[in-house]
């Protein structure tokens, strides 16, 4: 890599802008950092700035956004030529994909993480961004679940209302019966939460004798669960 412009793109595409996206899907970074130039080294700040950044939320889903990097060029095999950066707004899921000049002269897309580097296969330039939110969408939809907060019980009470137990609800999708939490503020405003697996279904009686040890934790699929608190030993 004697190329200056290569080195850059490819620091900054396959090291530094995934180790920042990782954290701040992990809650330890926030979105501006990524986008600025605070974590390029100075030897390659006037590379940085060559980056055009444009930013757009996808009409169909308010809460994905995508964020385009026009990466400095020199037509290098292998090269980067734009950078995706999709995230949900609302639960820090986060994925970066590429789009690399290949040995045919046309485009590859390949998906990038701290830990992978996978190439898609070869599409259309034309097909980049489609592409890009397509998979976006399914692997958010199919293996993305995680923790994105935590709040104690009492805590979520104050901000979200009196706890009360739904009646039996019925699940839509498979027809099974379930009860839930519900939280209902002074506006009359509900939130629901649903009981994990680890608890299982809690009497009103069973969850105020237990308040202190169960938390509530909203996972990246947007759902709430109530939870017990990790045992500190």
């Amino acid at each position: 890599m004697t190329s200056r412009t290569v080195k850059f793109n490819f620091l900054y595409s396959f090291k530094l802008l995934p180790q920042s996206i990782e954290k701040y899907m992990n809650g330890k970074k926030e979105y501006i950092d990524i986008i600025s130039p605070s974590n390029i080294p100075d030897e390659f700040e006037d590379q940085f700035y060559k980056i055009n950044i444009s930013t757009t939320t996808l009409s169909s889903n308010p809460e994905l956004e995508i964020n385009a990097f026009k990466m400095p060029l020199n037509g290098s095999i292998g090269e980067v030529h734009t950078l995706l950066f999709i995230r949900n707004k609302r639960t820090r899921f986060s994925k970066l994909y590429s789009l690399e000049f290949s040995l045919d002269g046309d485009f590859c897309i390949c998906g990038i993480s701290t830990t992978e580097h996978g190439n898609y296969g070869y599409y259309g330039k034309s097909q980049f961004i489609d592409f890009c939110v397509s998979n976006f969408i399914k692997v958010q939809d199919d293996s993305s679940i995680h923790i994105v907060s935590v709040t104690p019980l009492l805590e979520f009470a104050k901000l979200h209302g009196s706890t009360k137990v739904t009646k039996e609800l019925t699940n839509p999708h498979t027809g099974k019966k379930f009860k839930s939490c519900a939280f209902i503020d002074t506006n009359g405003k509900v939130t629901l939460v649903g009981f994990s697996t680890e608890i299982g279904e809690l009497t009103p009686h069973q969850i105020s004798e237990q308040k202190e040890y169960l938390q509530v934790v909203e996972l990246s699929n947007g759902m709430l669960k109530l939870t017990r608190k990790p045992s500190k030993s």
